[in-house]
């Protein structure tokens, strides 16, 4: 038996292997990987205008909220939808993709940097957006954390400001030999 032969035997193997017992009969007569493959996908893909308007839908209400999750987390919940609706057989090109994101972004946090990229002469990527998204949000949270930082140690220095009506005491006379005595 050819090198190619087992290879295309052990791979409708393992797609046997993950179907339920109750959907064999999808792929029992099907010659090859390919055949069983496609018969799956003809059964069981969801590319109806339904699914399609749900899934465009739900990538619509899709909004970044600080506090609620992070960039990273976003970004993956936003590609995820974008492949759930290219799967389901919608165009989606590449101004698209990056419209779609700065839109599910808050307005007021993002609006500098959307400026700042229709500045910009190079053309512009998805991967380049999302990492300058990310780097942007890291900055902006480390700049609050400073700050929140900054507020919280300007609080606790003046807590210990010195007392108004307090008598000053010597160094000789809280190192007396008497105070050690008693230890």
């Amino acid at each position: 038996m050819s090198e190619k032969i087992k290879l295309d035997k052990r791979c409708k193997d393992f797609i046997v292997q993950g179907v339920a017992d109750s959907h064999l009969e999808y792929v029992r007569d099907k010659r090859s990987e390919f055949d069983a493959w496609a018969s799956l996908s003809a059964t069981f893909e969801k590319r109806g205008m339904l699914n399609k308007v749900m899934m465009k839908r739900a990538l619509s209400n899709l909004k970044f909220v600080r506090g609620e999750s992070s960039i990273e987390d976003h970004i993956l919940r936003y590609d995820a939808a974008v492949r759930d609706i290219v799967a389901a057989g919608c165009k989606y090109d590449k101004e698209d993709l990056i419209t779609n994101f700065w839109i599910t972004l808050p307005k007021k946090d993002f609006d500098n940097l959307i400026s700042i990229f229709e500045t910009l002469q190079s053309e512009l990527t998805f991967p380049h957006v999302k990492a300058r998204c990310i780097e942007y949000e890291h900055r902006r949270v480390g700049e609050e954390a400073s700050s929140a930082c900054f507020k919280a140690t300007q609080n606790f220095k003046k807590s210990f400001k010195k007392p108004v009506n307090s008598t000053p005491v010597s160094r000789k006379s809280l190192f007396s030999q008497a105070s050690f005595a008693k230890f």
